[in-house]
């Protein structure tokens, strides 16, 4: 599992999981957010571009450290869905939880642009993918 930081911000982590994302995998992604997030980091992209199938293992990974970042004034957001994944996340609701994002630099952007109280999310039927 790649992790780096985006090319937007060094305040914004990415990982990019490879493969499946299954029980066997889960344990790797939540060693990988547990240290990001011990380094102080807050701001987490996840990029799916290179993972084809995500369990409820790892759902529920990330729907933990999801409560944690929020916690801590941070976010992780999801983004480069592919059809199958983005299936699991409407099928579970958790489209409606978690902040999906068509792109990486889409997501990334999302951390550098304050959300306006005016101003509703815009979906495309994976979530909420991108604020204005």
């Amino acid at each position: 599992m790649e992790s780096r930081p985006s090319d937007l911000s060094a305040d914004i982590s990415v990982l990019v999981p490879e493969g499946r994302l299954d029980a066997r995998a889960a344990p790797a992604l939540e060693q990988e957010l547990a240290a990001l997030e011990a380094r102080g980091v807050i701001q987490i992209v996840i990029n799916f571009s290179r993972a084809n199938y995500v369990s409820s293992s790892s759902l529920r990974v990330m729907l933990i450290h999801t409560r944690k970042l929020r916690q801590a004034s941070g976010d992780l957001k999801l983004c480069a869905l592919t059809e199958k994944i983005a299936e699991v996340l409407r099928i579970t609701g958790l489209d409606t939880i978690l902040d999906i994002f068509p792109s990486e630099n889409l997501a990334a952007q999302a951390f550098l642009t304050p959300p306006k109280a005016d101003m509703a999310p815009l979906t495309t039927g994976h979530g909420r993918e991108n604020r204005r």
